[in-house]
């Protein structure tokens, strides 16, 4: 079952997911869906004793993009985008 989720996330976070959704082919839902899942998945198999950064490492590659993006340069644009 598919149900709406409403955010409050700063302006240019969502600007710079924007622009990486649109890059990987994948709507913004998809790639929320699909963090929402790797924290879920993350948090069973990880002991709550572990470092962050243990889980962070875990999250790793759970946004796929194309090998011909170019992450400094989405960057640019969105700054770009943002401040002109």
């Amino acid at each position: 079952m598919i149900t709406k989720l409403t955010l409050t996330v700063e302006k240019s976070v969502i600007d710079q997911a924007k622009i990486v959704a649109k890059a990987s082919g994948r709507s913004l839902s998809k790639m929320v869906e699909e963090y929402l899942v790797s924290l879920n998945r993350v948090s069973q198999t990880t002991p709550e004793n572990e470092d962050d950064l243990d889980g962070l490492l875990a999250l790793r590659g759970c946004i796929k993009l194309p090998n011909n993006i170019d992450i400094d340069d989405l960057r640019y644009q969105a700054i770009m985008e943002k401040h002109g």
